[in-house]
């Protein structure tokens, strides 16, 4: 007998739920001991009875699967509910999973992400995994691909293969990220690598069509023989789907080993070898693009201090939905995989910069528009929302199939909510109608729009790029937000549900630090002090740079306290220009300005402050 075997056994003779609760585990897969279901359950029900919440969700987990006994989901759920209640996160996820998949009961999502999320907060990387798949899929919740992400990543960093296989499918495919094949195959991988048997087959389909690798008939043919043997739930498609692709490579390897062929077999080795080049062609075009969007990323983050993962992840969706336009044949089948962002920030946080830049890469028509612009308590005055078409057509130089597929920043998103307080809130009725206007541009909407006001043309919103920005301050300055998480799904209060629906990345840009103002200061292109200096050195005055100098220290502490950004950074410097200058004309002194500190703790010792 197998001594690990006769040891848990001693133990269960006394009564030990642990080792009931192993020993069962033995039986039930053959882990030392032919297969036996029936005496699996038979010491499952023993610990479960004795109080083991691991024994409970085993025991379920025979029960649902009919693992020795016929299917009861009942008595799963059952099980399931007794052992989540004692703190089991695997009890909790395999209950949800039921409420999710309506498994002996009536199918409940609200329910399923419950469960999943206490399970995932207790560390369960199924639970993130399947509460990754719930967001990814717009299952009880709007979809939203980032969560779906951070869930998957979260999940794939605790070694959860599933988890990884998702992932590698987002970055494959480009929901929530730019399509990243050589991302996605590490992860397959690495997934395939655990076993898993799902990503196996993705990553045979990778060498296959030659997706971030050269194709290579042979490898898929390996994999997906591997996904057979773990037992791959689609083995007989697989098997199927087998046989062809080894018919292709068993004429490669004939014609390339023999001179001569027959015509049939050569044409046929004709085309493959020409789907092998276009596919090469193609895979070097990617690579090229993704070195070229990396290095815009690095520019633009040397540029935006403290703002790398804006600048990632509007490069990457911006991306994706342009390629989405390039490779769907409807407008329709466009805008259901193009992409909407909202950015949480507050003011002179850089979005519309960044944005702009962004698109000038990109040769988009960019427009912005605030939507706080031309209300009053009676309605809506001014600014007519098919005013933005007009301007992105005339910004993409009359060309309007370019402008169809440009990008509107809608600012101050954060003002049309309808449960705003009642200094923001204009009109509750505008505010609803103005959120349905806006739902149905999203959702894709051909429309006249006046040019010149001369002439009218037609406009098809469908392809656009939705940027929706708001700096939602009755939340960011509440003291109890204490995450971005946090401060993103309370931003979502006060909309309607459908609009909310199309909106599917969410992004808060957290406000500039100190340390974020010093390296703006000093290392940014964009930097205020550039032209300070200009101007010191027009007065023979040399000015510090250094980052440790207390004068750059007191800007960027002044700078957090106005909270206005790099806008900020400039009125501040403005003022200190003209206190400078104030000092050189006024004062009996010589100012050798070697410290422009000088020049800041001279106003504070005038005025107490300085009076920005």
């Amino acid at each position: 007998m197998n001594e690990e075997i006769r040891k848990l056994e001693e133990r269960v003779k006394n009564g030990d739920t642990i080792a009931m609760n192993n020993l069962a585990y033995m039986y039930e897969h053959g882990k030392g001991v032919d297969v036996n279901y029936a005496k699996a359950i038979e010491l499952y029900e023993k610990a479960a009875n004795l109080g083991n919440f691991y024994a409970m969700n085993n025991l379920a987990f025979m029960y649902q699967y009919g693992k020795g006994v016929d299917v009861n989901y009942a008595k799963a759920i059952e099980l399931y509910k007794k052992a989540a209640a004692l703190g089991n996160p695997s009890a909790m996820n395999n209950l949800a999973y039921m409420y999710g998949n309506g498994k002996g009961v009536d199918v409940n999502y609200a329910k399923a992400i419950e469960l999943y999320e206490k399970a995932a907060n207790l560390g369960n990387s199924d639970a993130m995994n399947n509460l990754g798949n719930m967001y990814g899929n717009g299952k009880g919740v709007a979809v939203n691909y980032a969560k779906a992400i951070e869930l998957y990543e979260k999940a794939a960093g605790l070694g959860n293969s599933n988890a990884m296989n998702n992932l590698g499918y987002m970055y494959e495919i480009g929901k929530g990220v730019a399509v990243n094949y050589a991302k996605a195959i590490e992860l397959y991988e690495k997934a395939a690598g655990l076993g898993n048997s799902t990503a196996m087959c993705n990553l045979g389909d990778m060498y296959e069509h030659g997706k971030g690798v050269a194709v290579n008939y042979a490898k898929a043919i390996e994999l997906y023989k591997q996904a057979i043997a773990k037992g791959n739930a689609n083995s007989e498609d697989i098997r199927k789907h087998l046989k062809k692709l080894e018919a292709i490579q068993e004429i490669l390897q004939t014609t390339f080993q023999t001179k001569e062929s027959s015509t049939t077999d050569q044409t046929r080795v004709e085309e493959t070898t020409e789907d092998y080049k276009e596919t090469q062609i193609k895979a070097s075009q990617q690579k090229q693009e993704r070195e070229e969007l990396r290095e815009l990323t690095d520019k633009l983050s040397k540029k935006y201090i403290g703002r790398n993962p804006t600048i990632r992840l509007l490069i990457t969706n911006i991306y994706h939905n342009q390629k989405v336009i390039q490779k769907t044949t409807s407008s329709e089948e466009a805008r259901q995989s193009i992409g909407n962002i909202l950015l949480i920030s507050s003011t002179g946080g850089g979005k519309t910069a960044i944005i702009n830049d962004v698109a000038k890469k990109f040769n988009l028509p960019c427009e912005a528009v605030s939507l706080n612009q031309g209300f009053t308590a009676a309605g809506y005055v001014g600014l007519n929302l098919q005013d933005i078409f007009a301007n992105l057509i005339k910004a993409a130089n009359g060309d309007i199939q370019k402008a169809q597929k440009g990008i509107i920043i809608l600012d101050e998103f954060d003002k049309i909510r309808i449960n705003a307080s009642e200094t923001e809130t204009r009109n509750i009725g505008f505010n609803q109608s103005l959120q349905k206007e806006l739902l149905a541009y999203i959702e894709g909407k051909v429309i006249d729009v006046e040019i010149n006001q001369t002439r009218k043309v037609k406009f098809d919103t469908s392809e656009l790029t939705f940027i929706f920005a708001g700096a939602f301050q009755d939340i960011t300055e509440r003291s109890d937000v204490y995450s971005p998480e946090s401060i993103i799904n309370m931003s979502q209060e006060g909309y309607m549900p459908e609009l909310l629906a199309r909106i599917n990345i969410q992004h808060y840009m957290p406000k500039y630090t100190k340390q974020d103002y010093i390296d703006i200061l000093t290392k940014s292109e964009i930097s205020p002090l550039q032209n300070f200096a200009v101007t010191c050195s027009m007065y023979e005055k040399n000015l510090i740079t250094s980052p440790y100098s207390p004068f750059i220290e007191s800007v960027a502490e002044e700078a957090v306290n106005l909270d206005q950004g790099v806008r900020g950074l400039n009125n501040i410097f403005a003022n200190i220009r003209s206190w400078f200058l104030e000092d050189l004309i006024y004062s009996d002194e010589d100012i050798l300005l070697l410290e422009p500190y000088n020049v800041i703790k001279r106003r504070k010792e005038k005025t107490g402050g300085y009076n920005l």
